[in-house]
């Protein structure tokens, strides 16, 4: 199976640089959201793509992924060594890789990824932040989430030293099902139900070939038009045969 492909990228209406990064081929779809300043977010985070991009050929295994982002947490963190310029500098990773029949997500940070089918939306992703640890305990609701002040704290990271947190999903897809992956430029302003809508009206209204780029268009259009506050980024992978 192969993606068709639709993405689009914003550095919002806030910040000055974009220093989310993206990489794209027919069974790969990868965001990274970088940080730290001196645009030294915008380095990691193309680093990190930079990696997927030189790559041979994915991974089969879960252990060989994970080695992977291994592989890009040691290419982040010895390039913030070498430059002190770079220090500090950190990103999230979040990939959805066509393997066979499965959808194999790898992730680390609170970009995300979702899957629609059916008619039905599943996010594939837990945010690796402070307000996931909250959602999950029950101490406030996804809503609440959204609009909570450490929104923005995340628990790891591609470059920042300590455990880091890898998780790799794997899901069985099949021909017409749309992935999107997103940066929370995006994930913090619109919700999981606009999200499927806005699938739902491009695959009524475009061509199939068209559907996944219109999606990424409306769905940074809205982040925009809700203020944007963020750099916003959607890869949207519609699955074929």
């Amino acid at each position: 199976m192969r993606f068709v492909i639709g993405h689009q990228s914003d550095r919002g209406l806030v910040r000055e640089t974009n220093e989310d990064a993206f990489f794209v081929s027919d069974r790969c779809l990868a965001v990274a959201d970088g940080m730290g300043g001196h645009r030294a977010g915008e380095v990691a985070s193309k680093m990190a793509m930079d990696v997927l991009d030189a790559l041979e050929s994915m991974p089969s295994t879960d252990s060989g992924w994970r080695d992977l982002v291994v592989q890009i947490n040691r290419t982040v963190l010895d390039a913030a060594r070498l430059d002190r310029r770079y220090r500090g500098m950190g990103t999230t990773l979040t990939l959805a890789a066509l393997v066979d029949v499965e959808l194999v997500v790898v992730h680390v940070g609170d970009s995300r990824a979702y899957v629609a089918s059916g008619g039905r939306i599943k996010q594939l992703t837990e945010d690796h932040s402070l307000v996931q640890t909250l959602v999950s305990a029950g101490t406030i609701t996804e809503e609440e989430a959204m609009r909570h002040h450490s929104r923005n704290v995340i628990t790891s990271a591609i470059g920042v030293e300590g455990d880091l947190r890898i998780d790799v999903v794997r899901t069985k897809v099949r021909p017409s099902d749309v992935v999107v992956v997103c940066t929370d430029g995006l994930s913090s302003l619109v919700t999981r139900k606009e999200i499927l809508a806005m699938i739902t009206e491009a695959t009524r209204s475009a061509a199939p070939d068209d559907c996944p780029q219109v999606v990424a268009d409306m769905l940074v259009s809205k982040a925009l038009e809700r203020g944007g506050y963020d750099n916003v980024t959607a890869i949207v992978g519609r699955v074929e045969p």
